[in-house]
């Protein structure tokens, strides 16, 4: 697994956008399809979804965008989720009026506790499994990378590349162990994105002596990096 994860962060480096975040897009693809196969009741996925009351929204969109939805297992899964919170829904218990009170201390009184332990039922026993995935899958990435930027070869291809962003840079110098290679990251990382600021102090130059009209491609590249490079590819 190391191996090919090394491997690929070499390939991703050769591509546009965050490598760290190309491998854990194609991980979360690969971990979905094969979680959601077609005709496949998958007893595991489905406890799954049903502990986490269904996947987070991003994954949520990611599994509709792969037309997973039309899997027996999500539609199982999902069958689960509702029985789950109609099942705490009718748990809910029926409390007596509180005393007459006036307005103003009807509006700050707390709920019973009986209503908190409901809220408590609704809430999801685990996060969600493409998360635990995708945490579990781009940690092992980070790892490595930070462990071979000791090595020439890793060291030109993540400085040719676009360079990590943000929240992978941030995990990078968390899990970091050497003090050279921090050195080697945190050049790079300035480098990279003193570049990125050049680059958007020309296109507000632009966009201030622009009347009107469209923005040029040039603008749409270098929003696309900017915006990539802080938030991670969308």
């Amino acid at each position: 697994m190391i191996d090919t994860i090394y491997s690929d962060l070499l390939k991703a480096c050769k591509q546009p956008g965050c490598p760290a975040c190309l491998l854990e897009q194609r991980a979360v693809d690969a971990y979905m399809k094969t979680a959601f196969r077609e005709k496949e009741n998958n007893l595991i996925v489905r406890n799954d979804i049903r502990d986490s009351l269904g996947l987070c929204r991003e994954h949520t969109r990611q599994m509709l965008d792969l037309r997973l939805n039309k899997t027996i297992s999500a539609a199982v899964g999902y069958h689960d989720v509702l029985l789950e919170v109609l099942t705490q829904l009718q748990r809910m218990p029926l409390q007596p009026k509180p005393p007459r009170r006036s307005w103003f201390s009807r509006k700050h009184l707390k709920p019973v506790a009986e209503f908190e332990t409901v809220v408590q039922a609704l809430s999801p026993r685990l996060t969600c499994p493409v998360c635990r995935m995708s945490g579990n899958f781009t940690h092992n990435v980070v790892d490595i990378l930070t462990e071979s930027l000791q090595e020439e070869i890793m060291q030109k291809a993540l400085a040719s590349s676009n360079g990590l962003c943000l929240p992978h840079l941030r995990q990078a110098f968390a899990q970091v162990q050497d003090l050279d290679t921090c050195k080697v990251l945190l050049s790079m990382s300035v480098d990279r994105f003193e570049a990125l600021r050049r680059d958007l102090v020309e296109e507000i130059r632009q966009i201030e002596n622009r009347q009107g009209g469209k923005g040029s491609q040039t603008e749409a590249e270098t929003w696309q990096k900017v915006i990539s490079a802080i938030a991670g590819e969308l």
